[in-house]
C-alpha cells in the first residue's frame, strides 16, 4: 500500500513540475501587454478584497505599488516555488537527498535564467537580475524547505 501511495504521490509531482514549468515558459514567451493582463486578474482580484477589508478605495499609487508586488510574487516567487518543491519530490523518488537537492536547484537556477533571457526577443519585455534572483529565492527556499523536512535517506540511517 505504501508503494502505491509513493507512486500516486511522484505522479502528482511529475504532473504539477511540468505544469509549472510549462506555464513558467509560457508567460516567458509573453509579450509585455500580454504578461500585464495575465497578472492583471490577480493583482485586481486582490485589490478588491483588499478595500473591501480595510473599507476604503486605495489611491493610484497603491493600486500601482501592489501590482507590481503581486506580479512578482506571483509571477515570479511562487510559481517558481511551486516548481522546486514539486521537482525536488520527483528527483528524491529517484536520488538520494543531497544530489536531488543539488539537481533541483541546478535546473532552478537555469530555468530562472532561462525564463529571462526569452524575454530580450519578447516585444515590450526585457530580462532582469532581479527576477531571476526571486525567481530562484522561490525555487531555492521550496526546494531547501522539503529537503529538510524530508527523512534521511535509508542509507545514511544503518
Amino acid at each position: 500500500m505504501r508503494k502505491r501511495y509513493q507512486q500516486v504521490f511522484l505522479l502528482i509531482n511529475i504532473i504539477i513540475f511540468c505544469l509549472a514549468t510549462f506555464l513558467i515558459i509560457r508567460f516567458s514567451f509573453s509579450s509585455g501587454s500580454e504578461s500585464s493582463t495575465q497578472s492583471g486578474f490577480f493583482s485586481s482580484l486582490f485589490i478588491a478584497v483588499h478595500e473591501f477589508i480595510i473599507q476604503r478605495n486605495l489611491n493610484a499609487y497603491e493600486i500601482s505599488v501592489t501590482n507590481f508586488e503581486i506580479r512578482k510574487l506571483i509571477g515570479h516567487f511562487l510559481l517558481f516555488a511551486v516548481d522546486g518543491l514539486s521537482l525536488f519530490s520527483v528527483c528524491h523518488y529517484f536520488f538520494p537527498k543531497r544530489k536531488s537537492l543539488l539537481i533541483a536547484l541546478t535546473f532552478g537556477i537555469l530555468l530562472a535564467v532561462s525564463s529571462e533571457f526569452i524575454q530580450m526577443f519578447q516585444v515590450s519585455r526585457s530580462p532582469q537580475l532581479y527576477d531571476v534572483i526571486l525567481d530562484f529565492s522561490g525555487f531555492f527556499l521550496s526546494s531547501i524547505l522539503v529537503f529538510l523536512l524530508t527523512k534521511q535517506d535509508k542509507k545514511l540511517k544503518k
